[in-house]
């Protein structure tokens, strides 16, 4: 108070007996136990000037229904109020202060006031908190690089848990930090002396550290880091893609960040170490700020958005944390996509066996060992078909719980369901089809009339207010759902405002491209018919995201798309509708196919992104501008097939890389061939420098000692953490000699060819030169090397572009020099010969004055 520490509370009282058992894991009233925590990332602090406490009960219920028994509060001490509903409600909480020390992270941050006020600030928020049976553990700092830089952060460690211990002499709770430094030596020093190790997305060192520190106790202070939003699906389910047009993640799962892991594998990492004491996923709830991976307003982290509103991580949670919840199933996703479009089906469930059907027809029985088991929920790929899509789960033979879905069509309906916490009251807002089928992907625009406090949707990308003075309030409907919080009852209508578009149907007579079918014709039909927005934008890509070669769009509009194959392969026709956003809403999607066209090759003079790859060991981690994220911990592998460097001979090699501050250097292995099918040979190994780029990147040229051409597989192994953009070769052809002999084609009425000349050249012989590159710059000059006994006229064709060259009169082979115009970029070359033609051509480049 106005600078003093105030004592509020003289004698501690004690509630629980706990135990932080380095070979048993974390021990309470007499039992060991995991704790299955969420981290919830709110800016509510010792005043809580701004905090509802119902609002707040109805959070913590959320997560206790999810099966959570464990708070962190991170980064700063939450709310009172907030400890006193974990006291009532049964939830034990890790109390946190400060995500700063003296070394700052931001310009204004906590560091400038770090040296006058920490003692100060530790001392009123012990003091505060020591007497509530929830707090289980002080933890001093969260990802603080103090610890890292050098000795200096042990010095503070140990000054602020000298303060904690002066403040709560009762040791009513351990004192812990939560570092994402712990491979680092000074990190583990801190950690030594605390004793109580919070290890934020490092799961890969539990089992080394048990060994060699085993009086810690080991714990995941942040785990996971999987991004979802609620209802939005991407496919396929093995592909973990952060790089969508919507500004979006997938709810499959199939999203996470450069430091983070699926769910189910942060969840096995903790489970099969029975000393370590639990984990913490990142974040148990959506909060506005840190948007990653998307400049948006709010975070993706949440096992449930701002709205509360279960994202399908919750199921995953609630079958393997909570223990006493009766058998369900829950299944995803909606059922409502393109006709042949190939859906993973997937489901969580508590019970370990499970049967799906679509329209009735069993797709089959699977099985899961949610205690013991790798895979911990069931998967199906389906090609979509309307109907219903149901799935039953199993105990000893016996059906114990159902869920399905089914294909549904617009809003007709608005279904509202109310629940009361103290004084607000929070009415879930969805609708339905003709049918009372739940439009699960409906963006109906909501008119809420009432004594409303805000709504929300849950969408990260919608702009519109929470909030709004007297009268009425809209919003859209996200993935079928609204949340109004009101005092009291609501009133929902369809607002006529506008009708926003909820589906973009994609159709075709055949999803096979072949030589006899080389182009076909893709058809849309919108839903709603009468949606206000109807700009339709197409593209062809890779599962990765990544633009697609191997097919190209001729002619397209609203209503239709031409589609034309170019070369074999897989890919996905993507239709987009901005919706009257900035970026575009609504994405469908088509899976086709091409066969027997031709070989698809990848140029290595123009650049190619990471998310092309076609080798790894797995599926790798696409973030935006198509670059591969993730590369962590383990070598990395990405490999890509059929680089054709034709004729062409390069040894400059330019990387596009981002490397952190941790390293100053990145080895890189550059290999000829396959890795994985082991018929690659080790090519050389580059050291890409530090430029600090944690989620950008950029170029970095390296010459190789072996010159490439021809046609080949090449793969590149990255050993530490890192962006990796994607490659290209720089092609110096141009400016350097090429021998008639290196022509790409040549043909004609009579010539001489060996190794590097052709000679004798007669009538009407052409050489062409494909793809040669002349830079941005371009050239304006070309030197040939040759001899004309008579003189010789030569046509030079650059492109379309034709020059006409009066090579003199020679009695042996010599250079002549000539002026041309100034031709840019890649170009195909010809050299014509015309009829009474008589010359021998050794080489040629050009040349920039």
């Amino acid at each position: 108070k106005d600078g003093e520490v105030v004592d509020c509370e003289e004698n501690p009282v004690g509630f629980r007996t706990i135990e932080f058992n380095p070979d048993k894991g974390f021990f309470l009233n007499g039992n060991y136990m995991k704790m299955h925590g969420v981290c919830l990332h709110h800016d509510l602090g010792a005043s809580g000037a701004a905090f509802n406490k119902d609002a707040a009960r109805r959070q913590v219920e959320i997560m206790k229904e999810m099966g959570v028994n464990a708070i962190r509060f991170a980064h700063n001490p939450p709310a009172r109020e907030y400890l006193d509903l974990c006291d009532e409600m049964g939830v034990l909480a890790i109390d946190e202060l400060l995500d700063i020390w003296e070394l700052p992270k931001n310009k204004n941050d906590y560091s400038r006031f770090f040296p006058d006020w920490h003692a100060k600030d530790t001392a009123s928020w012990v003091r505060r908190d020591r007497n509530h049976p929830c707090v289980i553990m002080w933890s001093i700092g969260n990802e603080i690089y103090d610890t890292h830089k050098d000795g200096r952060g042990l010095e503070v460690a140990k000054a602020l848990r000298d303060l904690v211990l002066e403040n709560d002499p009762y040791g009513n709770a351990g004192i812990t930090i939560g570092s994402n430094f712990m491979p680092y030596p000074n990190a583990q020093k801190v950690a030594d002396e605390l004793k109580l190790a919070g290890y934020n997305y490092a799961e890969g060192l539990y089992d080394e550290h048990h060994k060699k520190y085993p009086d810690w106790f080991i714990y995941g202070a942040e785990t996971a880091s999987t991004v979802r939003s609620r209802g939005i699906f991407r496919f396929p389910v093995e592909m973990p893609v952060l790089s969508f047009e919507d500004l979006q993640c997938s709810d499959l799962g199939n999203s996470v960040v450069g430091w983070g892991k699926s769910a189910e594998q942060a969840w096995i990492d903790d489970r099969d170490r029975p000393w370590c004491g639990g984990q913490f996923i990142w974040t148990g709830i959506d909060y506005i700020g840190e948007p990653t991976p998307y400049s948006t307003k709010n975070s993706y982290f949440g096992a449930v958005d701002t709205a509360g509103f279960p994202k399908a991580a919750f199921w995953f949670y609630r079958a393997v944390w909570h223990k006493t919840a009766e058998p369900f199933i829950k299944l995803f996703p909606h059922w409502d996509w393109n006709t042949g479009q190939l859906i993973d089906v997937i489901a969580y469930s508590n019970a370990e066996e499970a049967e799906l059907f679509l329209n009735g027809k069993s797709l089959g029985k699977q099985t899961i060992n949610l205690e013991k088991g790798k895979e911990l929920r069931y998967t199906w790929r389906v090609p979509f078909e309307r109907g219903t899509l149901e799935i039953k789960a199993y105990k000893n033979g016996t059906e114990v719980a159902s869920d399905c879905k089914k294909s549904f069509g617009d809003a007709v309906n608005i279904v509202t369901e109310s629940k009361e916490y103290g004084d607000l009251t929070f009415t879930k807002i969805c609708v339905t089809d003709e049918n009372n089928i739940p439009v699960e992907n409906a963006r109906n625009r909501i008119a809420v009339n009432g004594d409303l406090i805000g709504l929300d949707s849950g969408d990260s990308t919608d702009y519109d207010s929470y909030k709004k003075h007297g009268g009425s309030f809209s919003k859209r409907l996200f993935s079928g759902q609204l949340l109004a919080i009101s005092r009291g009852k609501v009133e929902a209508l369809f607002s006529k405002d506008e009708i926003p578009l909820r589906k973009i149907e994609l159709s075709a007579d055949s999803l096979m491209f072949n030589k006899s079918n080389k182009q076909i014709k893709i058809n849309t039909k919108l839903f709603p018919e009468n949606a206000d927005y109807k700009d339709i934008k197409w593209r062809c890509i890779l599962d990765t995201g990544t633009s697609a070669e191997l097919a190209k769009i001729i002619e397209s509009d609203n209503s239709s798309a031409l589609v034309e194959a170019v070369s074999d392969g897989s890919f996905k026709l993507r239709a987009t509708c901005k919706n009257g956003k900035e970026h575009p809403e609504i994405i469908s999607e088509l899976d086709m196919t091409i066969e027997g066209i031709a070989d698809a090759t990848k140029n290595p003079f123009m650049f190619i992104h990471s998310g092309r790859y076609d080798i790894s060991y797995a599926p790798l981690k696409i973030i935006e501008h198509g670059a591969v994220s993730g590369v962590n911990g383990i070598k990395t592998l990405a490999g890509f097939k059929n680089v054709n460097f034709g004729k062409n001979k390069t040894r400059s090699l330019r990387l596009f890389l981002g490397t952190t501050s941790y390293y100053d250097e990145v080895p890189v292995e550059v290999h000829l061939g396959d890795v994985k099918a082991g018929t690659a040979r080790l090519l050389e190994t580059l050291s890409f420098p530090r430029n600090n780029l944690h989620y950008d990147f950029a170029p970095y040229d390296f010459t190789l000692s072996e010159e490439l051409t021809g046609k080949h597989d090449l793969c590149f192994i990255l050993d530490r953490r890192c962006v990796f953009g994607g490659f290209e070769f720089i092609n110096k052809r141009a400016f350097e000699p090429v021998y008639a002999g290196e022509n790409d084609e040549v043909y004609g009425d009579n010539y001489t060819a060996n190794e590097r000349r052709i000679e004798n050249i007669g009538n009407n012989v052409i050489l062409k030169f494909n793809e040669l590159d002349f830079s941005a710059n371009g050239v304006n000059k070309i030197i040939i090397s040759g001899f004309a006994p008579k003189g010789n006229s030569i046509s030079l064709k650059f492109n379309e572009q034709t020059h006409m060259i009066e090579f003199a009169k020679s009695d042996e082979y010599q250079t002549q020099e000539f002026w041309v115009a100034n031709p840019k970029g890649i170009n195909d070359v010809s050299f014509v010969f015309l009829p009474g033609s008589d010359f021998n051509f050794e080489w040629f480049k050009f040349g920039y004055e």
